[in-house]
């Protein structure tokens, strides 16, 4: 699955990633401690990418408009998103409140490649 923008993240839990690899037998003697990255022969910079499937995504917002952003990497058992989707509709999340209007459960749905909005929903600006 290949993600064609960030709105693709912010609704179904998709991650791409790529990381710059340590030397570490160069860093551990190094006398200062520096940090130095591993190089392929040609100089170049050795790079390893990642990437994760999404199974859907978790938006909270407070009513002062911060929000927390959370990718689920596996499908939420019924009895969590239950308790998530019924937190968006009161609007409650224990003691904290919740804006109903900017927060959002999604489910990726792998049979038809879509995503189901499962609580909220989505945003018009994403």
């Amino acid at each position: 699955m290949r993600s064609p923008g960030r709105n693709r993240i912010v609704r179904c839990g998709y991650q791409a990633w790529t990381k710059t690899l340590i030397d570490r037998k160069r860093s551990a003697a190094d006398p200062e401690g520096h940090q130095f990255f591993k190089l392929r022969k040609d100089g170049g910079l050795v790079q390893r990418s990642y990437e994760r499937k999404g199974h859907g995504v978790c938006c909270l917002r407070s009513p002062n408009g911060v929000s927390t952003l959370h990718t689920l990497h596996k499908p939420l058992e019924p009895t969590n998103r239950d308790e998530i989707s019924a937190a968006i509709q009161s609007g409650r999340w224990g003691d904290s409140e919740l804006n109903p209007d900017g927060s959002y459960l999604t489910a990726w749905d792998e049979e038809n490649t879509v995503v189901l909005v499962v609580a909220g929903s989505l945003p018009s600006d994403t």
